[in-house]
């Protein structure tokens, strides 16, 4: 019989994992810029970032560097995560310089004219692992026979048993004596004494390898003119086996140090100097296996720039990660190209192309510099125009009218690229004032442009906003007055309407990288109905959480917008019996609102209010 009253049994639920939200913001740019490695994405999360990685503004060769800063400043207060990518073109050098490695120095003991006329003769050993050395000074000789690596330095500076009658030279003494005995040479003398420096003579090692120092950064070679200006000096250290690198840059005829890394050796290279996280933001080191000699001042040369920077070359190759494909590792949702290059067709193109392939980017272009409507909507010389070019039933790209004109940074004025503030402006800043979500459709007011003198093109009449927003397919950057220059449209190029809204793109690919993030859980799982009520619920509390944010249409209820199936309906036997798990997700996104109608009516006589 039941008890009378509530009784509460708790049972274990079925625990649906929650589904963690993808990023929105996380943006590629690639371009040409000052410096930096080439074909790699390099992190960066501001202005400052930037210019520590890829270099100074250069407002006749690079835009990339003012689009960033763009990115940034129409952001604000809020932030986003991007990352970088240089292109140059075929032929790039980076600058450098070889390192002279595993020498042994012997110096005079004394200063003056006593260090005139010191010679030092290496022959072999009985063994090849020994030296004998003869040192002479006019009828003076001392021999040091059969000296092993072990006893070198002792034997000429303290006395070692056996060798030279156990007393230590009085002519020289070993200064450096590197991992790595000398090789045999002929008598030579000590040079560069004076009354005040004692004589030297550097012998190279039996084995020793030169290394190569380049310009470079994050473990990678840093190629271009740039890296002529660079020098590096190397010093002693207490360690005698240990380097302290010194790197100056040349600007304006004067080298300032810019980095200074101290107890350098062959086993802490490649965290000191070619590490990706502590290492050098100036050189990198190749072949490093002796140590290198001190008192080296070198003068880096050779870098190049390479050819001119192709199509081809920002496009790149997926096998060889470059160009686009260099973002491939990342976690992107927009990339943007950044030079005057990256707006024409062709690149547009290929920029979509990649974004579709992978499902989960959205790709943002600028139209070319002074190009009028009927250039953009009409076909000349056998190429297409952008209409014909980039329209598709499902586009990944938005495009965006007029180039901007900001600050250089020196007292003028440069014209970019609109790509980084529509980014920053109304893909980050509104987005996030308004909840974070995509469903925010990236235009309007509220995406008022910073870092902004002018626009190209600021004003529309009707007719020609309609002509390029519906027929040539691009959203206006443009003056609207009371609220400044701002983003008018997010429309893609997307002919199907369903696909029309940037913001429609966003949130499916939202949609698409939260899922594939969030469901790898089920994989090994047991096809069962226990598994797929699971999977449901997670699905369930996800999206009814974005519902009640706004990013579904409303009415009718939740159950009208979202529909969810994960049953037996969709899972057949044979569905099981391959090992195949089937969700089908139907969602209804919030749609903008691009025009508005207001009517407005009049009439010639007053209105009569009647109590009832």
């Amino acid at each position: 019989m039941a008890k009378i009253g509530v009784e509460v049994i708790e049972t274990q639920a079925s625990a649906a994992p929650d589904i963690v939200p993808s990023a929105l913001t996380n943006t590629g740019f690639l371009f040409k810029s000052y410096r930096g490695p080439v074909n790699y994405a390099v992190a960066i999360g501001s202005e400052f970032q930037f210019i520590n990685s890829f270099g100074k503004h250069v407002p006749t060769a690079y835009l990339g560097s003012y689009v960033v800063k763009a990115a940034f400043k129409n952001a604000e207060p809020f932030s986003f995560q991007g990352y970088g990518v240089r292109i140059l073109g075929s032929g790039y050098v980076a600058a450098n310089a070889v390192v002279v490695c595993g020498s042994t120095i012997f110096e005079a003991k004394v200063v003056g004219a006593q260090t005139s006329g010191i010679e030092v003769e290496i022959t072999a050993g009985t063994a090849v692992t020994q030296r004998t050395v003869v040192v002479t000074k006019d009828a003076i000789t001392e021999t040091f026979t059969d000296v092993d690596l072990d006893t070198f330095e002792a034997a000429f500076n303290r006395g070692a048993t056996g060798i030279n009658s156990a007393l230590p030279s009085e002519l020289v003494r070993v200064k450096n004596m590197p991992n790595v005995l000398p090789a045999v040479a002929v008598a030579a003398p000590l040079t560069g004494g004076t009354t005040t420096v004692k004589g030297t003579l550097k012998c190279v090692g039996t084995d020793a390898t030169n290394c190569t120092v380049y310009a470079g950064q994050f473990g990678r070679q840093d190629p271009g003119l740039w890296g002529n200006s660079l020098r590096v000096d190397i010093l002693a250290h207490p360690d005698a086996n240990s380097r302290t690198f010194e790197t100056y840059e040349r600007e304006y005829g004067v080298y300032n140090l810019k980095e200074t890394k101290s107890g350098i050796d062959k086993d802490s290279i490649d965290d000191s100097i070619n590490g990706t996280g502590a290492g050098s933001s100036f050189i990198y080191l190749s072949g490093l296996t002796h140590t290198p000699d001190p008192g080296q001042s070198l003068t880096l040369t050779g870098g190049l720039d390479g050819a001119a920077v192709t199509n081809d070359d920002y496009v790149g190759s997926q096998p060889a990660e470059t160009g686009l494909y260099a973002f491939d590792q990342k976690d992107l949702q927009l990339i943007a190209g950044c030079e005057s290059a990256n707006c024409a067709a062709e690149f547009l193109f290929s920029l979509e192309s990649y974004c579709s392939a992978k499902r989960t980017m959205l790709a943002i272009g600028s139209t070319p510099y002074g190009a009028s409507l009927d250039t953009l909507e009409s076909a000349s010389a056998g190429i297409d125009s952008y209409t014909e070019k980039l329209f598709k039933q499902k586009s990944h790209l938005a495009c965006y009218r007029s180039w901007i004109k900001m600050s250089n940074g020196t007292g003028g004025y440069v014209w970019v690229p609109n790509v980084g503030h529509v980014i920053g402006a109304g893909y980050v800043r509104k987005m996030d004032t308004r909840g974070g979500l995509p469903h925010i459709a990236p235009a309007g007011t509220q995406t008022f442009l910073r870092e902004c003198v002018d626009i190209e093109y600021p004003m529309y009449n009707d007719s020609d906003l309609e002509r390029l927003v519906h027929s040539i397919g691009i959203n206006p950057v443009m003056y609207l007055p009371k609220s400044g220059f701002i983003v008018r449209t997010s429309r893609t190029f997307s002919s199907l309407n369903k696909n029309y809204s940037a913001h429609i793109r966003r949130t499916i690919n939202y949609l698409v990288s939260t899922f594939r993030n969030s469901f790898a859980w089920v994989e090994q799982e047991p096809n069962n109905a226990d598994t797929r009520k699971r999977v449901t619920e997670s699905f369930t509390f996800f999206l009814g959480d974005l519902y009640d944010k706004g990013v579904f249409e409303t009415a009718g209820g939740f159950a009208n917008n979202v529909a969810i199936m994960c049953n037996s309906q969709n899972n057949t036997p044979a569905d099981i019996a391959n090992r195949k798990l089937n969700a089908e997700i139907t969602v209804n996104i919030i749609e903008c609102v691009e025009s508005v109608t207001i009517k407005l009516s009049h009439v010639n006589k007053s209105f009569s209010v009647t109590e009832s």
